[in-house]
């Protein structure tokens, strides 16, 4: 049986090596589009043709080993990590102890459909306000269904990215405040 990590760091001597799942490595192609307002994480199967993850991919470990906690970046919006926390209590016949496949993804999805605020706004140039406003404005407008809730919601966190809101992998970086660190890419 796999020994779960704990909370923080409690290896003595060197530190193990991760392995981050194949459909989080890029290994397997993922179609998982973080701008839309629904969460639906997709595999390619062939030309065209996309299929849902299943439960079972969902629950598989994000990690091998298995962890409890991880900590996710992204270069262009460093400000906002993406920490992901699995308790010890949480654990049930139904729930690992252990960050999950859909835990990564869905965390990932939500986190960055957040709602900006004012002061994130006010920080921006104005190069950089002009570029965010056209990836918001696109955003709604590409999903004619959605656009009008999408637009009154204001800008997300997503728009920061740019035109850059498909995810692609996950990549190990180093360790930060107790947390296992990944950096993530999207194109």
């Amino acid at each position: 049986m796999t020994q779960f990590l704990p909370w923080a760091y409690v290896f003595q001597g060197p530190a193990p090596r991760f392995e981050v799942h194949p459909l989080l490595n890029g290994e397997v192609h993922l179609h998982f589009n973080l701008a839309i307002p629904t969460y639906s994480p997709m595999r390619v199967i062939g030309p065209g043709q996309l299929l849902l993850l299943s439960g079972q991919e969902l629950n598989a470990p994000a990690t091998n080993p298995p962890i409890r906690r991880m900590r996710i970046t992204h270069h262009a919006i460093p400000q906002w990590p993406i920490d992901i926390k699995v308790p010890y209590r949480y654990q049930t016949a139904f729930r690992p102890s252990y960050v999950t496949v859909g835990d990564v993804l869905y965390t990932m999805h939500t986190s960055l459909r957040r709602q900006i605020s004012h002061r994130d706004w006010a920080g921006l140039w104005d190069s950089g306000r002009d570029a965010v406003t056209r990836a918001y404005t696109r955003r709604c407008q590409r999903y004619p269904s959605f656009s009008e809730r999408e637009m009154s919601r204001g800008v997300r966190r997503i728009d920061f990215l740019r035109e850059w809101y498909t995810f692609k992998e996950l990549i190990k970086a180093d360790d930060e405040d107790g947390f296992f660190h990944w950096r993530m890419t999207t194109h």
